[in-house]
């Protein structure tokens, strides 16, 4: 390592931070990273090895393209991002091996995070290559896994092409599952997320693609146990934003976001994200070009004008856009009310200036350790509606998952928004009972929405014999009938600024989460299976509001409009 050579990549560096293209804070972040390493990294036994640099964009090089008329046959010649951001500091950093007491790999893990169409799998075709050809291990085992074989399939099909297209293929055999080094007696094959076999294997290199797709940890977990026996190994995971927050994805992607925020450090996990920021407005051309570096070369600007036209018409495909092309977490895969629409019935009231009015009464329990939610909607004489939810959760469930999502429970729990009560199952003999019964004697409540499966008809006679009046209690079944309605009703409410909330976290969360599910004909209803997290608020209030219309909508009896007539 020599100060030239330092120098001159802090140079390099630096002029990603001025030039002209725009970058998100991530990005920025990424960069700063990196030259604070090279400035103090030694301080904490780093080495930068400049010729591990050149050597690993030098092998990139005899990588062929395979697909596209444009490029297909010619040499790959990594972009500048890809080079001095990706390629350079993943191979160019080395670290003393506290067992051997020589120099290693200094990143075990990476964890890159970039839009579609940004040369996500021919860049990692390319470190897996260099696993399986270039790299110091004996015996290499390199794996492409995925959560579906036909996805794991992507990464090792473009290694098998490439190779078959370079100089490199004198060096192997390929197989049509496998490929075979006799020079190292490497192998690289394909693998999904099958955890038996993934606990027999002992990998020393493993690009996990689409690691948003990856509903439990299993795969990442195998691989990590059997990567111990080597010495110099890489697990580099490669994503676009996905929506499920209990994920692995989003574990390792809060763990880089700490990395990268200097909450604490990992001299061993490399990251990389190039992402629009939170605010970003999704149809500036500029905020394209900060969440996608390759813009120009494998996405361009028409195909993204096209698609962020069409998603300023659909939640679902302005949803999808802001995934797929900018980068950023969704709360769900396909997004029924938008967040935005939501925020927008914002109004200032809290319960005491709702107190005595006339409401109607949505009550969604849970069987055992889930949210119970009461929701009291308001008919104004405007034509609008208020919502006033209330929540419930026992507190040793609200614990558990607040380790996956610690937006809800506790966290809220500590705030006022959310009541927990004692043990791990719904306190309907006790406090929730109550407490129910307590709040609807605060209101007029003219009707009281209820789903007669599970808990409810029992907590409904305990109502009752609190002095709640039982001729306030409607049964309101899960059916797409009943919900169909209310349902487009009451996204039509919020889009129109009509269905009001006071701004309760929780409920705004749950307006997050919900997907719906249509039928043949065109009726859609909120779908708790498909949805991400809970959403038993809105579920509530939408049972609130049908039962109000179907109130409205009874017929009336013509003596009570105009009396009874005398002949």
């Amino acid at each position: 390592m020599t100060t030239a050579a330092i120098d001159q990549r802090l140079k390099t560096l630096d002029g990603f931070l001025h030039e002209k293209r725009p970058l998100s804070r991530y990005e920025q972040q990424c960069i700063h990273r990196q030259m604070d390493d090279l400035q103090h990294g030694h301080e904490r036994g780093l080495h930068w090895e400049e010729s591990e640099a050149v050597r690993v964009v030098e092998f990139a090089k005899l990588m062929r393209h395979w697909k596209g008329r444009q490029f297909r046959g010619k040499p790959f010649i990594p972009e500048p991002w890809q080079v001095e951001l990706v390629l350079a500091p993943l191979f160019g950093w080395k670290r003393e091996s506290q067992d051997s007491k020589h120099l290693v790999r200094r990143y075990n893990e990476g964890y890159e995070e970039v839009p579609r169409k940004n040369g996500k799998s021919f860049k990692s075709a390319v470190i897996a290559t260099q696993g399986l050809l270039a790299d110091a291990e004996q015996g290499p085992e390199v794996y492409s896994a995925a959560s579906i074989k036909e996805q794991a399939g992507i990464v090792f099909k473009d290694c098998r092409e490439i190779i078959a297209a370079s100089p490199l293929v004198k060096h192997v055999n390929i197989k049509a599952h496998h490929i075979e080094c006799p020079m190292n007696a490497g192998i690289m094959r394909a693998v999904s997320s099958d955890y038996n076999v993934l606990q027999g294997l002992g990998p020393s290199r493993v690009i996990i693609d689409e690691l948003h797709a990856h509903k439990t940890s299993d795969t990442y977990d195998a691989i990590i146990s059997g990567m111990g026996a080597r010495e110099s190994w890489l697990l580099f995971c490669i994503t676009t934003a996905g929506h499920n927050r209990a994920s692995i994805c989003w574990e390792r992607r809060q763990y880089a976001e700490r990395i990268l925020a200097g909450d604490f450090q990992d001299d061993t996990f490399f990251t990389y994200i190039a992402a629009a920021d939170e605010n970003d407005d999704f149809m500036d051309p500029d905020v394209w070009w900060k969440a996608n570096p390759n813009l120009g070369v494998s996405v361009f600007r028409d195909f993204l004008e096209r698609e962020a036209k069409q998603a300023q018409e659909s939640a679902a495909r302005e949803n999808l856009f802001r995934r797929l092309h900018l980068n950023q977490w969704t709360e769900q895969s396909v997004r029924w009310i938008q967040m935005s629409e939501w925020d927008a019935c914002k109004r200032d009231f809290s319960e005491s200036d709702l107190l005595g009015k006339r409401c109607v009464a949505g009550l969604d329990l849970a069987n055992t350790r889930d949210v119970n939610a009461l929701v009291l909607l308001f008919p104004e004489d405007d034509g609008s509606y208020k919502l006033l939810p209330y929540f419930w959760i026992p507190e040793d469930a609200a614990s558990k998952q607040a380790q996956s999502d610690k937006r809800l429970a506790m966290a809220y729990a500590d705030e006022g928004w959310i009541t927990t009560t004692r043990g791990n199952t719904s306190d309907f003999d006790g406090q929730i009972t109550t407490d129910i019964a307590n709040i609807l004697s605060r209101f007029d409540v003219i009707d009281i929405a209820f789903d007669p499966w599970g808990p409810a008809p029992a907590v409904v006679q305990r109502l009752v014999n609190l002095g709640i009046g039982e001729e306030l209690f409607v049964e309101y079944r899960q059916t797409i009938g009943n919900f169909a309605g209310p349902t487009k009703d009451f996204e039509r409410l919020i889009a129109q600024r009509k269905m009001l909330h006071n701004g309760n976290p929780v409920l705004r969360f749950m307006a997050s989460n919900v997907v719906v599910k249509e039928d043949a004909n065109g009726n859609i209803r909120p779908d708790k299976g498909e949805s991400a997290n809970k959403i038993d608020g809105i579920v509530s209030a939408i049972m609130a509001y049908g039962q109000w219309t179907a109130r409205e909508e009874e017929p009336v009896s013509i003596y009570e409009t105009r009396g009874v007539l005398t002949l």
